[in-house]
């Protein structure tokens, strides 16, 4: 289950524990929840674990330390046989300190933890990884034949287009992205993450008066160029200006 800080928790609940008709608004029917619905083999997997409200860390705490839940609007109070396996990208430690993850949930959930590498640490102990990571990608979307013929070609545009000192911060699903851009239109441009560092870096220098009004707006104008996917309609309609303004403070910026 993806825990999507979208979500409400209401809905979140709903979809772990189950709900009652009537239990809420919207509930027309009783409902199944994922940890009902888990045999004692079985195995509740949580996603972005990370991201879920305090309101809900105490539910699926309770879960953990006495094996039993409820439905929503049920009092009856029902067992959980099976295991609980969760991940996140932050820093659970961080989030602690910072009032926003329970550490009590945090040592009942942690019996045992797995931490993967990023991508880019993968692919510097062993750049020969990034073939066998591009074919897996096109076997999903388009086949095994197609696949093998498309492969080489995919693997020149990344060195092309990306270079082998690509940091890919988006790790295995900016991979999956750009396989996909190439497929479709034969290139693709990262988002610059260091394009937002020096905007970062130019308004301390503004700050200490070393620059100007005129430079600070064409390098804030790029940093919204390039986060909205260089898109110019995007970039005028979020800075209430024209395209060819837009285009003037991106060049000035380059």
């Amino acid at each position: 289950m993806f825990l999507s800080p979208c979500r409400s928790p209401t809905l979140i609940e709903s979809e772990l524990f189950g709900h009652r008709k009537g239990a809420f608004t919207g509930a027309l029917d009783n409902r199944l929840g994922y940890f009902e619905a888990c045999s004692a083999h079985g195995t509740v997997f949580l996603d972005e674990i990370g991201e879920i409200e305090a309101s809900v860390q105490v539910k699926l705490l309770r879960v953990l330390q006495t094996r039993q839940y409820q439905r929503l609007g049920d009092t009856t109070a029902l067992n959980f046989l099976g295991k609980v396996m969760a991940a996140t990208n932050r820093d659970l430690s961080k989030e602690i300190q910072e009032g926003r993850f329970r550490e009590d949930f945090y040592y009942r959930l942690c019996a045992d933890t797995i931490e993967t590498l990023a991508l880019k640490d993968i692919l510097a102990d062993s750049a020969n990884e990034l073939p066998v990571f591009i074919h897996h990608i096109l076997v999903k979307m388009l086949g095994q034949d197609d696949a093998t013929s498309l492969q080489d070609e995919v693997m020149t545009a990344i060195t092309k287009h990306v270079g082998s000192n690509h940091p890919w911060r988006g790790n295995f699903r900016e991979l999956e992205q750009c396989v996909r851009n190439i497929v479709i239109h034969g290139n693709y441009k990262p988002d610059r993450q260091e394009d937002r560092t020096v905007s970062t870096f130019h308004i301390r220098a503004l700050a200490a008066q070393k620059l100007t009004v005129d430079k600070l707006l064409a390098h804030y104008t790029r940093e919204i160029y390039t986060t909205h996917g260089n898109n110019l309609e995007a970039t005028a309609c979020i800075l209430e200006i024209d395209r060819r303004t837009v285009k003037k403070y991106i060049s000035k910026a380059s």
